[in-house]
């Protein structure tokens, strides 16, 4: 009997130290597809045999506080933000994700931004980009912290 015990505890710690965790959303820098105290769902496992793609909600560490933002830039890459529009690789970006005439401004300077992404290296930003802390504030993250993807349940 405690021999079951002790198995389970163990499978539930791999589980959800390297497979699965859940989480809750903080705040509103991702709405309005996620919102505040909403709970979701992490893919540990989803980037061991591939990379974060354009478009992925994804879980980082950064300052030692796990966050989710959208991927917008992958390696090689240029992401440009000018006049309040986000401009991948010198095209407009689609966003179907966001709302109608959602601006994306530049937080940490004024005039444009621009990044050419390094190997390894991805450009993040919150849904609601008036309330998000992101790739505009401290630059794009490496894939190292990126720990998995989420899934919106």
């Amino acid at each position: 009997m405690i021999s079951g015990a002790v198995t389970f505890f163990v499978a539930s710690l791999l589980i959800k130290f390297f497979i699965v965790d859940g989480g809750i959303i903080e705040g509103p820098s991702m709405e309005p597809n996620f919102i505040s105290n909403q709970r979701f769902i992490i893919n540990k496992t989803a980037y061991l045999f591939s990379t974060p793609h354009r478009g992925d909600v994804v879980q980082i560490i950064e300052n030692s506080q796990l966050i989710i933002k959208r991927v917008i830039g992958i390696p090689g890459d240029t992401v440009t933000i000018k006049q309040g529009t986000v401009w991948l690789n010198n095209k407009k970006l689609w966003e179907p994700y966001l709302p109608q005439f959602t601006q994306t401004t530049i937080l940490a300077q004024h005039g444009e931004l621009f990044y050419q992404l390094k190997a390894q290296e991805y450009f993040i930003l919150g849904d609601n980009r008036s309330q998000s802390t992101d790739s505009r504030m401290f630059g794009p993250v490496s894939r190292r912290i990126i720990i998995g993807k989420v899934i919106n349940f």
